[in-house]
């Protein structure tokens, strides 16, 4: 265990930081990781939290959205949620390395990187279409 964890981490949140590839992620990678998966802290747990909660209103605005007068309703939060999921999505990409999910460890392709193999990743495609379009 690590004495910078909070004690109020799950077994299940302490076993990730713990799988955290650190061999070829410096420590800022590792932050970013740990953050935007909230680990390590309460911010990065609230902050994670945060994003279901948007996802959750993007949606429901797309719906209202629909609503014949309604196209420009909560267009505001629409731009706050798409600044906040670029920024998720720029984190994600930097901590990319420190993700076990995107590891080098046991490839000997010499060419790999976590960070390609994040882009190309299902969930950082369909991330990358919801805010393109903005």
């Amino acid at each position: 265990r690590n004495e910078d964890t909070p004690d109020n981490l799950t077994e299940n949140d302490q076993e990730n930081i713990t799988n955290v590839d650190s061999t070829r992620a410096d420590e800022f990678q590792i932050k970013c990781y740990e953050f935007v998966n909230g680990l390590g802290s309460n911010v990065a747990m609230i902050f994670e939290l945060t994003i279901y909660a948007l996802i959750a209103a993007s949606i429901a605005v797309g719906i209202i959205q629909t609503v014949d007068g309604q196209e420009d309703t909560f267009h505001q939060l629409e731009w706050i949620a798409v600044l906040i999921f670029t920024f998720e999505y720029v984190l994600r990409f930097i901590g990319s390395p420190a993700d076990p999910e995107f590891s080098c460890k046991n490839n000997l392709n010499i060419f790999c990187s976590p960070q390609l193999r994040y882009l190309f990743s299902f969930y950082s495609i369909v991330d990358l279409l919801a805010i393109l379009p903005f």
